[in-house]
């Protein structure tokens, strides 16, 4: 009996483990999208409209639709964000760069509508009086070569405040330390490290000083 319950309590654990492993394992975008070389070279076979999206469900919108076959662009902006509130580290997140939208591209004799708005997080596709407003090949060309696959910011930011990232020449203002208070400009960023213009007594010092107490003055 007591080596009866002993198996049902292995099996138990088993299938918890197993499922724990399934959740690690899922991958909330696994499709790879295509990429802007690759694009370009398709756009001009494709017709192409501007879904509007439910907020912040861009990225799972394009999952959906290429699912199904549909062309999509949705060019990014990839930033430095913490992996949650509990965490120092930070990794790239991507952030639609035209939010609420996503392009979609049909076969110039079927747009699959149908499809399209079988998904809930679709809203709808703009034009005029209810009628869809195809986009033109040119346009979409422009945009595609303009933003190619979205940008990345620099590694730099990676160790400074989320939402108030700073560049070279730009003046900032140190947030603790000694020095809390002074609005400096910044002359180099490397690493984790800024290198700013501080003036001491009537006379200007370059200070080394951590990017992740320095924020934006204006």
């Amino acid at each position: 009996m007591a080596s009866h319950q002993r198996q049902i309590e292995l099996a138990v654990k088993a299938a918890q483990e197993s499922r724990r492993a399934k959740r690690r394992r899922v991958v909330r975008f696994p499709t790879e999208q295509p990429t802007a070389e690759t694009l370009m070279q398709m756009v001009k076979g494709l017709q192409w409209y501007a879904l509007r999206v439910a907020t912040q469900k861009e990225f799972a919108a394009q999952e959906i639709l290429l699912r199904k076959g549909v062309t999509t662009y949705c060019p990014s902006d990839r930033r430095w964000r913490k992996v949650s509130r509990y965490v120092r580290e930070k990794e790239l997140k991507d952030f639609p760069l035209v939010p609420g939208y996503v392009f979609a591209g049909f076969p110039l004799h079927r747009a699959a509508w149908f499809e399209v708005f079988s998904v809930p997080i679709i809203l709808g596709c703009i034009g005029v009086d209810g009628v869809p407003k195809r986009i033109k090949a040119d346009a979409m060309e422009r945009m595609i070569g303009c933003y190619r696959n979205g940008f990345t910011r620099p590694a730099e930011e990676k160790f400074m405040v989320s939402n108030h990232e700073f560049k070279v020449g730009q003046i900032v203002r140190v947030a603790k330390g000694p020095f809390e208070g002074h609005e400096v400009p910044v002359v180099e960023l490397k690493g984790k490290h800024a290198r700013v213009l501080l003036e001491l007594f009537g006379i200007e010092h370059q200070i080394k000083i951590e990017a992740e107490i320095l924020e934006p003055a204006a």
